[in-house]
């Protein structure tokens, strides 16, 4: 486990400049932290994952987890709703409502 937090460590220092790919890595290394440690270690990843990448609803939902369970609850519902948000938009419109869901 140490191992592989060393690697993302290296890969978040070789990735810094590009904003997607550090996103990633940030949320990866959070996860890897989750089978391991305490929610407060893990949140600083989570939030910087969604900050770098406030757009991505995982992100997102990752950050409001962690925040949450630190009692962060301002945090937690302004990542939870930002990645609702996300779901809404990447919705398919569709031209009549038919009040149904789709399968």
């Amino acid at each position: 486990m140490e191992e592989a937090r060393k690697i993302y460590d290296r890969l978040i220092a070789s990735d810094e400049g590009n904003v997607d790919r550090a996103a990633h890595d940030y949320f990866a290394r959070a996860t890897l932290l989750s089978l391991q440690f305490p929610w407060w270690k893990r949140l600083p990843d989570y939030e910087k994952a969604y900050r770098y990448r406030p757009n991505n609803p995982i992100y997102a939902d990752g950050y409001a987890r962690a925040a949450y369970h630190e009692r962060h609850y301002a945090e937690a519902e302004r990542g939870w709703t930002a990645a609702l948000q996300q779901y809404v938009v990447s919705l398919p419109a569709t031209s009549e409502p038919t009040g149904q869901l789709s399968p």
